[in-house]
């Protein structure tokens, strides 16, 4: 699916422009047809637990197979806030390796939990973009993501506006592979 496929797999994109892509983003045919399906299904046969647990799984495999990773490496969680707030306050900001790295770019509440962490003794360091508001090199990522570091977050696309910017950043400028 490209162009035109993609937009009319939306509604609303029909008489609309809707930048609203966080916890509430366009709501799409196949969104609207899974939640018909799930209120039919407890209409049905009350709470089908099992069957969906199965269809949450079937998700999280395609999304492994999608990113090279292993099912059980993949966490579904209901945002990336609270996968993000998971993740971190599982992590011992005790020793050497206490450093959360963030951008310019992150989600308002990523950025909070971060910040959150140094209750925890977490050090918040932000990696400002470049001059042009829109690029972090690789290089200056990597200066940051040095062996102390034991977190970084980074968002590789986001949509200012009407402009969309991609973010730069080399995964492997980033040498986090002791973690």
């Amino acid at each position: 699916m490209v162009g035109e496929a993609i937009r009319g797999e939306f509604p609303i994109f029909e008489h609309a422009t809707y930048a609203n892509s966080c916890s509430q983003g366009a709501l799409s045919n196949r969104v609207r047809a899974a939640v018909d399906e799930w209120i039919a299904g407890w209409d049905e046969n009350g709470a089908e637990w099992e069957y969906w647990v199965e269809r949450s799984e079937a998700a999280r495999a395609r999304f492994a197979r999608l990113v090279h990773a292993d099912p059980d490496d993949v966490a579904v969680t209901t945002s990336v806030s609270q996968g993000v707030s998971a993740f971190v306050s599982a992590l011992d900001f005790e020793g050497e390796r206490n450093r959360i790295v963030i951008s310019d770019f992150e989600f308002p509440t990523v950025g909070q939990i971060a910040h959150a962490q140094a209750l925890r003794g977490a050090e918040v360091v932000r990696l400002a973009s470049e001059g042009d508001g829109a690029t972090i090199t690789p290089e200056r990522a990597f200066v940051i993501g040095n062996p102390l570091v034991d977190v970084v977050q980074q968002t590789f696309l986001q949509i200012r506006l009407t402009e969309t910017t991609r973010v730069v950043v080399a995964e492997d400028a980033l040498d986090l592979r002791g973690r």
